[in-house]
């Protein structure tokens, strides 16, 4: 979801195949359309939007982006996702972009930067080439094509880019498969840098910027007292030539961030808590820039289970949020907003 030209758009798919999206082809991606993100109408059928999956939307002020993937139709068998973009300037009609399509899409100073990953098909490896666009139906190579499993892309308003990512290894005789985690920066989109290890053990999930610096979301496995290891979630700082993390946020085990917010001041780090065997949503700010984090308790808010927020934008009032819920009566994901004061 994005604020655009004093309104609100947001982008879903409706997954025909449910939760296996073993037929991609016969997904489609919607839209929908607010005034003051409490009315919302939806966008569809929307024709290029037709066998579509979307995953991420960003705007310049002009035009708006949305990123995913393509699935053309096939008669039998299971169907491949090609990454895609859409471009449009009202949040209606949208057209589908050709060429060199990135997976990953930032608004940078001077146009759009984009990272665009492709798999091997016969041993799985990734690689990752940066390009660029000034209209997003066009883009540029301006790098060579790289190893590497990209994670993210988040651009500044100075034009400076990081990419976040991950490099495989070889573990030692014995240790399970590890990662590193890299990062590729750039002073104006189009010149990089890199990889630089950036954390030892440290996997990516989400990075943006907060003006000052880039943050990231990373993965990173910890040592319990009982002997064992376990997954915990933290919000890196990546001040340039370091990684900074702050202190950690009080998680519980089987807690987890996929993503983190800058809202004006403050940050906003979302994702889910394990509650009666269901995984549910879970919000923590801070307003020292990470330093410390407190958590959004508010259990009518996000009442019965599996509700997800995908995207939250400040609003004259406060706080608006989108994302999905399970409906228990229907038993599918329903859309959903949430609005909150400041």
């Amino acid at each position: 979801m994005v604020a655009f030209h004093g309104a609100f758009i947001a982008i879903g798919t409706i997954w025909t195949s449910c939760c296996d999206d073993s037929h991609p082809w016969l997904n489609r991606g919607v839209a929908w359309t607010s005034p003051d993100g409490r009315a919302w109408t939806l966008r569809s059928p929307i024709p290029d939007f037709k066998h579509a999956s979307l995953d991420d939307l960003v705007t310049d002020g002009t035009r708006l982006i949305a990123v995913g993937s393509y699935a053309p139709p096939v008669r039998s068998g299971l169907g491949v996702h090609i990454p895609a973009v859409w471009v449009s300037t009202d949040g209606i009609r949208w057209v589908r972009a050709s060429g060199t399509i990135p997976s990953f899409v930032a608004v940078g100073a001077h146009g759009f930067i984009g990272a665009a990953v492709k798999t091997d098909s016969s041993s799985s490896a990734t690689s990752a080439q940066f390009v660029t666009s000034t209209n997003g139906l066009k883009w540029t190579a301006v790098s060579n094509r790289f190893a590497a499993d990209l994670r993210g892309l988040a651009a500044a308003r100075d034009g400076s880019a990081i990419a976040v990512g991950v490099e495989p290894r070889t573990p030692p005789l014995g240790d399970s498969t590890g990662a590193d985690m890299m990062t590729w920066r750039s002073t104006d989109g189009t010149r990089w840098s890199g990889p630089e290890t950036t954390g030892n053990g440290g996997l990516p999930v989400a990075v943006t910027s907060d003006g000052r610096d880039f943050l990231a979301v990373v993965d990173r496995d910890v040592d319990l007292p009982s002997g064992t290891t376990s997954t915990t979630s933290e919000v890196w700082r990546l001040a340039e030539g370091q990684a900074s993390r702050p202190a950690s946020i009080p998680l519980a085990e089987e807690d987890y961030l996929d993503s983190v917010f800058v809202i004006g001041d403050a940050l906003i780090a979302t994702g889910a808590t394990l509650v009666n065997d269901a995984y549910n949503a879970m919000v923590w700010i801070s307003t020292d820039g990470g330093t410390t984090w407190g958590r959004l308790e508010d259990p009518q808010a996000f009442s019965d289970i599996n509700n997800g927020i995908a995207g939250i934008v400040p609003t004259p009032s406060g706080l608006l949020a989108v994302g999905n819920h399970w409906d228990s009566t229907t038993m599918h994901a329903v859309p959903s907003f949430w609005l909150a004061a400041r």
